[in-house]
């Protein structure tokens, strides 16, 4: 959980797939999680589960956050296909890393931010704090393994981030 300044927490955790039937698809449909997110703002606190993330962008959040730790990230920015979950790294007048934002839109966005403008978003900063970044880094670790990248019934291919593409090229031969 990351825990913020004035007690604002995020957690994220997977709680299944959304089609858990469906494991021999090209790996796009077979592969999305439900994640819920469970936060707290002030006296607010909310959770929303979603069908938000790919099982490779678990992966891929889990190395972008131990980079903000043990080396720079290659983004400053880290967004996925679907727009419920933007994590952004702000730095200091020193040009370190200071601050995680958390930014939740659409259907992970608490219902009671108002905007003439849909959808909605909402941020929080949370300070770095190494071992509450290694610890959510942990737990999705965790979760994906009851939870893992599904390709089964194809063959002689590697998982990779561009499944799709491989699919695509191997066909082709």
């Amino acid at each position: 959980m990351l825990k913020g300044s004035y007690g604002d927490e995020f957690s994220l955790r997977i709680v299944g797939y959304e089609f858990p039937d469906m494991d021999n698809d090209l790996g796009f449909d077979s592969n999305w999680l439900i994640v819920e997110v469970h936060c707290k703002h002030g006296e607010k606190t909310w959770v929303k589960r979603d069908p938000s993330l790919l099982t490779w962008e678990v992966g891929i959040l889990i190395k972008w956050l131990r980079d903000i730790l043990y080396k720079q990230p290659g983004s400053e920015v880290l967004e996925f296909i679907e727009p419920n979950l933007l994590f952004q790294v702000l730095r200091g007048e020193d040009e370190e890393i200071q601050t995680l934002q958390v930014t939740l839109g659409h259907e992970t966005c608490p219902d009671w931010v108002r905007t003439r403008r849909k959808p909605a978003y909402f941020s929080m900063d949370f300070p770095i704090n190494p071992e509450d970044i290694e610890t959510l880094c942990k737990s999705l670790e965790s979760d994906l393994l009851v939870y893992p990248r599904r390709l089964q019934g194809i063959k002689g291919l590697e998982p990779s981030p561009r499944d799709r593409l491989r699919i695509v090229k191997k066909d082709k031969d």
